[in-house]
This record gives C-alpha cells, sequence and structure tokens, in this order.
C-alpha cells in the first residue's frame, strides 16, 4: 500500500513547507496506513467449505462473502511489481455476476498459495460436469497450445489502441498538472500561462504534435510488448489459460465448457500487414475484452490454427 500514499506524502510535505511538522503528519500517515493494513490483512480469512468459498473480514463488523464454487467462471493470478518482489501475487475470483467486478479478491498471497488455490478452485469448479453422464476422460494436466514469439512483438504498433499512447501520456501529464499544481508550487495559473504561451506561438505545437505522431510507433509497440511480453496459450484441466506481461505478469484460465466461439479482430492497418488478434467468446464472464484475449497481433492463418486447436475449427458455409 506504500507506493499509493507516494504523492499525497508530496502533498502534505509541499504544503507544510517542508516543516518538522509536516514531516509528522506524513510520518504518523505512513504508521497508520500500515498498522491499518497489518489489522486488516489479519483479520481477512479464506476457506472452502464443501462446495463453497467462504471469505470472512472481521474487522469492526463481520462480513461473510459465500461463492458457490460451481458459478467459478475464471481465476487470475497477476504479479504486479512491488508483489514480485516481495514474492507475492493478487488472486481474483471472477463469477461473471458482479457487473464486471471479481467477486472476491485475495490480495497478498505467495504465488505458490495463488497457484495452489487457482488448481483447487478450478477443479472443483469443473467437477459437476465432469461427473456428468458421458463425461469424457479427464485430459493430461497441462497442454500447450501457442508461445507467441518475441520477434511478432513487432506488430504492436499495427494495434490502433496502442498507438494514441503518447496523447494519451501527454493528457495525462496535463491533468496531474492542473490537480497538483497548487501543491507542487506553480499553481494553476502558471500552468495556464504556459499554454497561453504556446498557443500564441503555433509553430511550436505543430512542432510538438509532430513529435508525438513520430513517437506513436516508438512509445505504442513498447507499450504492446510491455503487456504482451511472452504471451502464451495453454489448456490445463478443461481450461485455456493465458499468460502475459512484463511488469505485471498475468495469467487468465477461462473454462472451456463455458467457451462459445471466438472473434477475430484486425484494423486497417493490421489488415494490410496480414495479421489479426483474437478473442473468446465466453458466457457470463466479466471484463470480456481483457480477459477474453487468446492471441495479440498474429499472422492471420496461425490465429486460424490455435483458435481451432483452442476451441474448434469453423466450416461452415456463410449462409
Amino acid at each position: 500500500m506504500l507506493p499509493s500514499l507516494l504523492l499525497p506524502l508530496v502533498g502534505v510535505l509541499f504544503v507544510g513547507g517542508f516543516s518538522a511538522r509536516s514531516y509528522g503528519w506524513a510520518a504518523l500517515g505512513v504508521v497508520g496506513t500500515v498498522v491499518f493494513a497489518i489489522v486488516r490483512w489479519a483479520t481477512f480469512t479464506y476457506e472452502i467449505v464443501g462446495d463453497r468459498l467462504e471469505t470472512k473480514r472481521a474487522l469492526i463488523s463481520r462480513s461473510v462473502r459465500t461463492i458457490p464454487l460451481e458459478r467459478i467462471r475464471g481465476v487470475d493470478v497477476s504479479t504486479p511489481p512491488m508483489h514480485r518482489l516481495l514474492g507475492l501475487s493478487v488472486l481474483k475470483i471472477d463469477t461473471g455476476a458482479s457487473g464486471g467486478d471479481e467477486e472476491a479478491e485475495l490480495n497478498g498471497v505467495t504465488l505458490a498459495e495463488a497457484e495452489r488455490l487457482k488448481a483447487v478452485l478450478l477443479r472443483r469448479a469443473a467437477r459437476p460436469a465432469a461427473d456428468a453422464p458421458g463425461a469424457q476422460e479427464p485430459e493430461p494436466a497441462e497442454q500447450p497450445i501457442i508461445r507467441v514469439p518475441r520477434r511478432w512483438l513487432l506488430y504492436g504498433p499495427l494495434s490502433g489502441a496502442y498507438l494514441l499512447t503518447p496523447f494519451a501520456l501527454l493528457g495525462g501529464a496535463v491533468g496531474l498538472t492542473f490537480q497538483l499544481g497548487d501543491d507542487l508550487g506553480f499553481g494553476r495559473t502558471a500552468a495556464l500561462t504556459v499554454g497561453e504561451w504556446f498557443w500564441e506561438r503555433p509553430y511550436l505545437l505543430l512542432v510538438v504534435a509532430l513529435l508525438l505522431v513520430l513517437a506513436m510507433p516508438f512509445l505504442g509497440g513498447l507499450m504492446y510488448a510491455v503487456f504482451n511480453w511472452d504471451f502464451s496459450l495453454k489448456r490445463r484441466d478443461r481450461h485455456l489459460v493465458a499468460e502475459r506481461g512484463l511488469i505485471n505478469r498475468r495469467s487468465v484460465s477461462l473454462e472451456s465448457a463455458r467457451v462459445r466461439g471466438y472473434e477475430i479482430v484486425d484494423g486497417l492497418a493490421e489488415r494490410w500487414a496480414g495479421v489479426v488478434r483474437a478473442w473468446a467468446i465466453v458466457t457470463g464472464l466479466g471484463d470480456s475484452e481483457t480477459r477474453g484475449q487468446l492471441l495479440p497481433d498474429v499472422p492471420r492463418a496461425v490465429a486460424f490454427q490455435v483458435t481451432g486447436d483452442a476451441i474448434g475449427p469453423f466450416r461452415a458455409d456463410l449462409r
């Protein structure tokens, strides 16, 4: 939780003029946050009871959340940078019934515990389907489908969303300046003065716009590589598992029995280069635009081969 305190602490120190009192308030805020986090962590428990998962929080009032295992649509494990340094991870459970938000989140469990819980929850959630009449024999524990070569990360700048990265960074910097300008000592008036100075010199605005356009493929490709680094797709215990990410490594599991099809997407530049992206169509899946991704930009032939292996080939004629 400490990185999230960085900006508020800087604001407190600036407002207090870096006096002894401001340092005291900053230290009190850090200590209070740490104590609250420890108490909140110590009073949170989770347990598998029969055919359901129960999470309990008993800080001031007692809260018990029950999730039937058969309702679990997916279990995601992610490792943000700070968690990775400490050997921890975040486990999120999606039941598809909460408007896109996960039903439960275990933030701060060890990576080994997260992988163990993921296997247990998905195995028990799939048990009713396995016990049904005519059910097939269980598949091997893990079957690799594809590991996207790193050289295919060069297709990243063709994705329209990532190309806008320089403009998004500039917009975020301007918004942060207006929000925190007073705390940092130069105020909104100074920011408006700088904006008016640029507005009176349109040639400088054209130079800035040109630099942003030239930076689009580089920053967009960099952001694309960070999110899709070492992308792999595999089949594990009746689930499709997609893993990706350089800084925040994320593992997403999709129950194969709930996959109803796939979506192939290509923009104008991607179509020109012959590459596409692929998503799974899954019933009851929250945040499907992110969690349902099967492939980043890959050659079209590879995408159809992978979706055919992972979900099933589509051979029907169009009517």
